[in-house]
Formats: C-alpha cells, structure tokens, sequence
C-alpha cells in the first residue's frame, strides 16, 4: 500500500489538470455566490459536497498501489475539431453553474422549487461523481480529448463501466449537467446544459471515429460493445 503522503504528492502530479478544473468549478462558484447572495444555503452544501467526495476519492485511491502505476498524463492532442469542441465544451460547461448560481443567489428566477428536486440533483450528482471515478479508475489511458496514444501503447480499456458502455466518461459529464440545476434548484440551469448534453453527443461520434481509425481492436470492442452512452438503449 502506498503512503497517503507519497500518494497524495504522485496523484496530485497525474490528474493535476483534472484538480485544477475541479477547483476552478468550486472558485468560480464562490465567486458567484458573493456577487448574488453569499448565504446561499445551495451553493455552500454543493461546495462541501463536493470536498466530501473529493477526500473520499484520495482515499479510495490512496489503497490501490497501482492506480498511477502506468497511468498516462494528459497531453494535448488529436484532431482540431475535436479541440475546438472540448474547447466549446468547457466554456458551455462553466456556464452551467454560472447560470444555475446567479438564479439561486442573486436574481431568483426560479421560486418554490421543490425538495424532491434536490434529492434527486445530490442522487444524481454523487453517482456522476462516482461513474467518473470509475471510469478513470479502470481506463489509465482517459483523456479529456480522442487522441490515440500510439506512443504510450494505448490499449482498448474493456473492463469496469466499459463492459456496459463506450463512453462512460461522457455519460458521468452528462449527468454532472443534468444534476447541477437540480442541486441548485434552478430551472434556468437546463437550457446550457442541454447545449452541453448535445456536444457530448456528438463527441461520441468524433471519439469513435479517432478511435476506429487509430485504436487497433477498437472496431472489435465496437462492435461487441454497441451502446456507446446508455446500456440497452444508445
């Protein structure tokens, strides 16, 4: 087992892009809390939430001496459409809790909403959270853009949500938008994140075909694994 220390120091070194948007998310929405209403019940239980899940995740993590063994580090590349979405995404992406933050706390556009509502966004969230860990968990080769590693001997990744589906990743981002106007309790919310929902979409079309051109035994996979987001549906 690796010291949490050691593990903390190599974690912080390979997934150090995905931290910086996680605190990045959670800066931003301090940020828009203090421009509307800094006593936003909403906005602080989401904040602490997400420092909840984010410990569990370094310890979960911490008890697996081979997570990072071998894992790749993001890198720029693949096509440049497939830039300029992520590029779009991210921006989109933001923009979410941009919106679902302003309605909460400064204008309150969206009234009575109601309790259910909440458990359902949390619900949805912390599973989101959890299919995202999984993914990047069983995948040592996730990357935030469809680039194939040839460099790296990038393999097709088969087991963990993979065995259900091609694009967990993409499923978790989905329901990370969905479920974000809903802990927030914002209607408005859902007009970006149904724009986000739809480049994920299309994404999966780009990352397929990066990954059937480039990705030896991708076309195999894709053909025995059929449903790209939702099991027995797409």
């Amino acid at each position: 087992m690796l010291k949490f220390g050691d593990f903390i120091k190599e974690y912080f070194r390979h997934v150090k892009p995905i931290l910086k948007g996680f605190l990045v998310l959670v800066i931003f929405t301090l940020v828009i809390m203090a421009i509307g209403r800094v006593r936003s019940r909403q906005g602080w239980f989401f904040i602490w939430i997400n420092i909840i899940l984010f410990v569990i995740q370094l310890v979960i993590f911490s008890a697996n001496a081979g997570f990072n063994k071998g894992r790749q580090r993001p890198s720029i590349g693949g096509k440049w459409r497939d830039r300029l979405f992520f590029l779009v995404y991210v921006l989109i992406f933001l923009s979410v809790f941009v919106v679902s933050s302003l309605d909460t706390g400064r204008y309150r556009w969206t009234r009575d909403f109601p309790v259910y509502g909440y458990v359902i966004g949390y619900i949805l969230y912390i599973s989101s959270v959890g299919l995202f860990s999984w993914s990047m968990w069983t995948n040592r080769f996730f990357l935030s853009t469809a680039r194939v590693q040839k460099e790296s001997g990038q393999e097709v990744a088969q087991n963990g949500p993979y065995r259900f589906i091609r694009h967990p990743g993409y499923l978790s981002s989905i329901m990370i938008v969905t479920a974000t106007p809903l802990v927030f309790g914002s209607m408005r919310g859902f007009a970006p994140a149904f724009i986000v929902i739809v480049i994920l979409i299309i994404r999966t079309f780009i990352e397929d075909e990066a990954l059937q051109e480039g990705l030896p035994g991708y076309t195999e996979y894709a053909k025995k694994i059929k449903y790209r987001l939702l099991p027995y549906i797409w």
